[in-house]
């Protein structure tokens, strides 16, 4: 019974000291009115039912086959279906 009031009591003073020291390590909240950017435009790969293009700004619907793709490796790249493989493949 004493060592669970001494493991309580210790608890206790732990959380209070950790109530009264200040937060030093706030992140800065940034000024309203600041000018933002954000680091990547929207694209997606709009894709019919054989191919799929890398459209920048492209706001429609992406089939769930594409949603992970990313971005292509160079700007002539696009993603065709092969039928009998039942497969996408990469052409570039």
């Amino acid at each position: 019974m004493k060592t669970f009031l001494a493991i309580f009591a210790l608890a206790g003073g732990l959380f209070v000291a950790g109530a009264i020291q200040p937060a030093s390590a706030a992140m800065p909240i940034p000024e309203l009115g600041t000018e933002y950017t954000a680091p990547v435009t929207e694209a997606a790969w709009q894709c019919g039912p054989y191919s799929c293009y890398w459209r920048p700004g492209y706001r429609g619907y992406v089939p769930p086959h594409a949603r992970y793709w990313g971005p292509p490796t160079r700007p002539d790249c696009y993603w065709k279906y092969k039928a009998r493989k039942n497969k996408w493949k990469l052409k570039c």
